[in-house]
């Protein structure tokens, strides 16, 4: 018996991802640093997904992600 199989039918799953599917990255409440995060899209990259983002995850507001205007 697999692990799906022992969770209750009414739940979905979807596909699981595949080299070549897109992720898209959002950013966090809080401020990251940089240099972290680019070797975790750089893991991705290798691993063959495609990553969406835009620069604007790299906007901070004091030690928030951003502005409420964002």
């Amino acid at each position: 018996m697999t692990e799906r199989s022992r969770v209750s039918s009414a739940m979905y799953f979807p596909p699981y991802l595949k080299p070549g599917d897109a992720i898209r990255v959002i950013a966090p409440a809080g401020v990251f640093g940089r240099g972290v995060f680019e070797e975790g899209l750089t893991y991705l990259r290798e691993k063959g997904f495609e990553i969406r983002l835009t620069e604007r995850i790299f906007e901070n507001h004091r030690y928030f992600a951003g502005t409420d205007d964002a």
